[in-house]
């Protein structure tokens, strides 16, 4: 018998598809996602930041230190007031008097942040037992001690109004409270009694371990900022009432957060969208194949 011609395996010559390409329409899409997350997170910022200016324009302002009488201010709605020291603002006119300007030196208001040389009072109108106060930064059981994480929204700058938070109350309840600001005797002290330790040498640094340097370090800031209060003196000072100007929205998850998370996910999509569309219309990615294609070439690679 003649011999069998030899039969070529069946699917060899089967012509291979082309492989799609994706559209250029990805791209758009990948454009589209990145223009509105980005959009969103703008107008987050925008609008944040139009509702803070509205907030610290509308606060309540006063003089400090405030007169034997203290001031009286109309709180509206309950719960946590944040007394600003504004460093650079002007006061509106009041009462026939004309617009005052203010800029004064951080330093009339505290020496370091657990050692105020102001002092602060809050009454409620027909009450006796003062209102909780304490400055920011500071913890209930622990006065002494300063943490800047603790409180948040405490500073904001305008551009001509700067303004910086001091001390913090909270009010149960609406109504009229009195505000009383005040220099602490014992603040003003003669220059020359306030010590300053010397700056230490590149010698005596390398022979000190850092963490003594570094309280030497301090130790000799807070002695010059002492110093420099020293030589200043009492001038009055601007203040503002009100809460966190920007409403807590900067910090909640569905204000400045959550835009930034919207923002951060619409760049990645985009991103991959784009780099796996241009990767397949190069060829730098290619289809996955059958099930049966991969049996097949295992098979020939036995043989």
């Amino acid at each position: 018998m003649p011999p069998e011609p030899d039969r070529e395996p069946q699917g060899e010559n089967e012509p291979t598809p082309a492989r799609r390409r994706p559209s250029r329409g990805w791209y758009g899409l990948a454009l589209v996602i990145l223009l509105v997350t980005g959009g969103v997170f703008a107008a987050v910022v925008v609008n944040g930041r139009a509702g803070a200016h509205r907030a610290v324009e509308g606060m309540p302002r006063f003089v400090g230190p405030t007169p034997e009488a203290g001031v009286v201010l109309d709180l509206a709605e309950p719960g946590d007031y944040i007394i600003y020291y504004e460093n650079h603002g002007t006061l509106p006119e009041t009462d026939g008097a004309p617009a005052r300007r203010f800029d004064t030196h951080r330093l009339q208001v505290w020496t370091t942040p657990t050692r105020p040389s102001m002092a602060c009072t809050v009454t409620r109108a027909g009450e006796e037992e003062a209102v909780t106060v304490r400055l920011l930064g500071q913890t209930g059981d622990r006065p002494a001690e300063f943490d800047a994480d603790r409180d948040v929204g405490v500073i904001y700058d305008l551009g001509d109004r700067q303004g910086a938070g001091v001390w913090t109350f909270r009010v149960d309840k609406p109504g009229t409270y009195q505000v009383d600001v005040a220099y602490l005797p014992d603040v003003y002290l003669d220059a020359d009694a306030v010590e300053v330790p010397a700056a230490l040498t590149r010698d005596e640094q390398s022979r000190m371990r850092f963490v003594d340097v570094q309280q030497h370090e301090e130790q000799r800031a807070e002695a010059l900022g002492r110093s420099a209060l020293a030589a200043l003196e009492p001038t009055d000072v601007l203040f503002a009432v009100g809460p966190d100007p920007t409403g807590g929205s900067f910090f909640n998850v569905a204000g400045l957060k959550g835009a930034a998370a919207l923002l951060a996910f619409g760049l990645t999509a985009s991103t991959v969208i784009a780099l796996v569309t241009l990767m397949l219309r190069t060829g730098q990615v290619t289809e996955r194949g059958r099930m049966e294609d991969v049996r097949r070439g295992i098979g020939q690679r036995q043989l």
